[in-house]
């Protein structure tokens, strides 16, 4: 085996064991994110909330996008409606007692914990939804992946309509 072929195999196989280190520290990353947003001070929770959802709406985005385009990207519509579908089953964790509007800035409305039962409900429907929307998008059928958005949306715009407060 010549030098240049040795070289070549050692720098492939340090960029795999790289990347592979790095997709281990961001689920990593992630899942403790996903542990915090239950644990700490209300505002810490209130602030990992948003952050959960922001993560969701990106997801949500992206999956828009790709719909949209000419050449979507199954694998990031994919990846993304599997992030939904993640953070939709710890969504009933969120709200826990005590993080609502009388502690602080936030677009969740009393109601939530006034009807905790109809919005665990709600977020049941997003579970769902969001997990059909997956098997939608493991077919690699772009026609049907554009038609199971609806599904998707409806159960997002549910929630919103309902318990979050309109942004100024």
């Amino acid at each position: 085996m010549s030098f240049s072929k040795s070289i070549y195999r050692v720098s492939l196989s340090a960029a795999l064991l790289f990347t592979a280190s790095s997709l281990a520290q961001h689920d990593h990353d992630h899942a403790q994110h996903d542990h915090a947003s239950t644990q700490g001070t209300p505002g810490h929770i209130m602030h990992e909330r948003h952050e959960n959802f922001e993560t969701m709406g990106e997801a949500f985005k992206t999956i828009r996008d790709q719909v949209r385009s000419r050449d979507a990207d199954m694998q990031a519509i994919s990846r993304s409606a599997e992030t939904i579908n993640d953070l939709a089953q710890q969504l009933h964790t969120w709200f826990p007692a005590g993080t609502g509007p009388e502690a602080g800035k936030t677009h969740a409305k009393a109601e939530i914990w006034q009807n905790k039962a109809d919005f665990n409900a709600a977020a049941e429907r997003l579970v769902e939804e969001s997990g059909k929307f997956v098997a939608l998008t493991q077919t690699g059928d772009a026609s049907k992946v554009a038609g199971g958005i609806r599904g998707l949306g409806g159960a997002c715009k549910n929630c919103h309509d309902q318990y979050r407060v309109e942004e100024d």
